[in-house]
């Protein structure tokens, strides 16, 4: 729909320019295009979830005649931008040479969300099915981003506030969130275990 063919388009744009600075070993433009994809996706897949929590109800009303759907909406509201940021970093991962990571993990989700549909939908039907779009979105957000976030811990990409900053306090997330674990921060001598 609408919002995700702008990030459709983004995609196209940067996605070749990942893979030739990936295969030049250019990991300064590297770092430049894949932040400036988390920032515009960030802002945008933010942008959009908010505008469907706060317009779904009125506009499914308006357009469809029942407030039931807006409900629906609003729901998928929250979830909007995990969804459109694990498809852009889905793109960056085959862009980076991770193609087989991305086929395991929509292998796993794929499995994962037709099973869950079986079980859960027939006794709670449109909320199941929407709390297994939840779930599984959630999933595979949470597996593409620890992917990449490997991925730049091995290609020494990090953000400025990362390397510069005097607290550990981003270590500690990135290890609880994803289980990677940064053993020293300094600019030319990062490593992960």
């Amino acid at each position: 729909f609408f919002p995700f063919s702008v990030l459709g388009a983004l995609s196209g744009l940067l996605m070749p320019e990942i893979t030739r600075a990936h295969t030049k070993g250019d990991t300064a433009a590297m770092r430049r295009l894949i932040f400036t994809m988390l920032r515009l996706t960030g802002a945008f897949s933010l942008a959009a979830g908010a505008g469907f929590v706060v317009f779904g109800a009125p506009l499914a009303k308006f357009v469809y005649h029942d407030a039931e759907v807006g409900r629906y909406v609003q729901i998928l509201g929250f979830v909007a931008p995990f969804m459109y940021l694990e498809s852009m970093v889905d793109g960056v991962l085959k862009g980076l040479g991770e193609q087989l990571a991305t086929f395991r993990y929509s292998l796993l989700d794929s499995i994962l969300r037709i099973t869950a549909i079986w079980f859960v939908v027939p006794k709670y039907g449109m909320m199941g099915f929407l709390g297994v779009m939840v779930v599984s979105n959630l999933m595979t957000f949470c597996l593409n981003m620890k992917r990449l976030i490997t991925i730049m811990v091995y290609f020494h990409i990090y953000p400025d506030w990362f390397i510069f900053s005097k607290y550990k306090i981003y270590q500690k997330i990135i290890q609880v969130l994803f289980g990677i674990k940064i053993k020293s921060i300094y600019l030319h001598n990062l490593k992960y275990v």
